[in-house]
């Protein structure tokens, strides 16, 4: 976590895909590691007994930012404190372009492709805390930041809510 986040109350903003172009995801994501988001996880989904190339190319590519299991907050109410293992790779430039490149909607990508298999529900991590977290399949998300951060993305123009439909 940045100082500043480390003493500061976190507040919770959400997020909908209906606000959001992928370039906007993008510039959110960078927005998000300027302000030591230092880790990514999301979830490579697999049809059981079926090849996944999509999700191989993804884990593959990923392979060298790796980061030991850590644990993650699940991205909806109302199982908050509920924690499960997770697949944790490192956040930084080159890690971010491979994210770029599989998630061709940007953050709120949601293509089911039950033949090659696809990723959905990227998260942020901030040191061990949950910064960004998007619910692909319901098309929004959240992000956690300090007052002053939110301040900031008002005035960057990153539409948040007050409230989310779903989540």
């Amino acid at each position: 976590m940045t100082p500043a986040a480390d003493r500061e109350e976190l507040i919770t903003r959400y997020l909908a895909a209906d606000d959001y172009t992928p370039a906007l995801t993008w510039r959110l994501l960078d927005w998000c590691m300027a302000r030591g988001a230092d880790a990514l996880t999301l979830d490579p989904m697999r049809m059981v007994g079926r090849p996944s190339p999509a999700c191989d190319a993804f884990e593959t590519r990923m392979a060298p930012h790796r980061l030991a299991d850590g644990e993650r907050r699940p991205l909806g109410a109302p199982y908050e404190q509920w924690r499960e293992p997770a697949e944790l790779w490192r956040l930084d430039a080159a890690s971010a372009a491979i994210l770029r490149e599989h998630l061709e909607l940007g953050l709120f990508t949601y293509l089911l492709d039950p033949e090659n298999g696809w990723l959905e529900d990227p998260a942020l991590y901030r040191g061990r805390e949950l910064m960004l977290g998007v619910v692909t399949h319901e098309g929004e998300g959240f992000l956690r930041v300090t007052a002053g951060e939110r301040a900031e993305l008002d005035g960057l123009g990153f539409p948040t809510r007050d409230a989310g439909t779903w989540i």
